[in-house]
């Protein structure tokens, strides 16, 4: 009977790891670092809990016995919210993240959603977003309200892109566009249109009292003005000039473009953005993202440079998709 008793409160005040008294051992750093005192029944079913809300993973733990701050420490892991891989929750860099100049990331890169969890891996990855994001900024991104950059050559049309809040200036508008377009990875863009917002609207407001206290009204109008702005990014290099016989360099290059190499199997999964071991489902919704992105349709009234760059992109997908779907059927994907 004692024997039983004996076990009975060993299970229930000591840790079902180290064995050690966990009595006053359950003010643990959890969540957000802050301590927390609980009873040994609050802490299990916030465990429990915290497994369903927040993706916490608990090695070899039983929710029904006692555990230690140290134990529990070493056996919590995280769900990174960059690469969605598990790390022990001692890692946790996401302090170290609140220290990035987080709006570079929003709204358009993977990271824009980061929160709570973050591995070393992950901090890593988004470290060097911010760092490429601010390199473009730094650069200065070119705008051009025509469908050319002067003394640049478009090499590439990534996509278009919109305010996506608005904004109290023209200016602040091409900002925003400025760090939207450095986020999809251009250095400039074109076709640059600013939108005015004239907005009013009115409300009955007191005016006043009569003599008899009734109260008398009039109508009061309120007015805003915002902008929006569109785009389309692009990344461009500088214009090269042909070299004449004496050497000096001549407004165009007429010659023809040296001719290309077939295209093989490494290069046709970096264009079409896919990893080894890709299914063909995976190669045909690839194809059709990218297709309808590039397709020449959609910049049929740009400049014959713009169009001339998206039909080359669009050659190069076609040939990527036609080889990829030839070798996936010879190697029985």
């Amino acid at each position: 009977m004692f024997s039983s008793i004996s076990t009975w409160w060993h299970n229930v005040n000591h840790c079902q790891f180290c064995d050690r008294d966990s009595e006053t051992s359950f003010e643990s750093t959890l969540f957000d670092g802050t301590p927390e005192a609980a009873e040994d029944r609050r802490l299990r079913e916030k465990l429990v809990k915290s497994q369903q809300i927040h993706g916490y993973e608990l090695k070899d733990f039983d929710a029904d016995r006692p555990v230690c701050a140290e134990c529990l420490k070493s056996r919590l892991f995280f769900r990174c919210s960059a690469t969605g891989g598990l790390f022990p929750a001692r890692l946790n860099r996401i302090r170290s993240f609140d220290e990035l100049p987080k709006a570079t990331l929003v709204p358009l890169t993977p990271y824009a959603a980061v929160a709570h969890y973050l591995s070393p891996d992950g901090f890593a990855l988004v470290l060097k977003e911010v760092v490429r994001i601010t390199s473009l900024l730094n650069m200065g991104i070119k705008r051009s309200r025509r469908d050319t950059v002067p003394g640049q050559t478009i090499v590439k049309v990534i996509r278009k892109l919109a305010t996506h809040r608005r904004t109290a200036s023209p200016e602040e508008a091409a900002i925003q566009l400025d760090l939207l377009t450095a986020q999809v990875g251009g250095n400039a863009y074109v076709d640059y249109f600013w939108e005015r917002h004239d907005e009013s609207w009115s409300e009955r407001v007191v005016a006043g009292h009569s003599d008899r206290g009734n109260p008398y009204y009039r109508t009061k109008w309120h007015r805003t003005t915002d902008y929006s702005a569109t785009c389309i990014a692009v990344v461009v290099e500088p214009a090269q000039g042909r070299t004449r016989s004496n050497g000096s360099a001549g407004p165009r290059d007429r010659r023809p473009p040296p001719g290309t190499k077939q295209m093989d199997r490494a290069e046709a999964m970096t264009v079409l953005g896919l990893e080894p071991g890709f299914t063909q489902e995976q190669v045909r919704a690839a194809f059709r993202k990218l297709i309808a992105l590039n397709h020449p349709d959609k910049v049929a009234h740009l400049s014959p440079e713009i169009r001339a760059v998206a039909d080359a992109l669009t050659r190069k997908i076609n040939e990527a998709h036609g080889l990829l779907k030839a070798t996936g059927r010879e190697s029985g994907r």
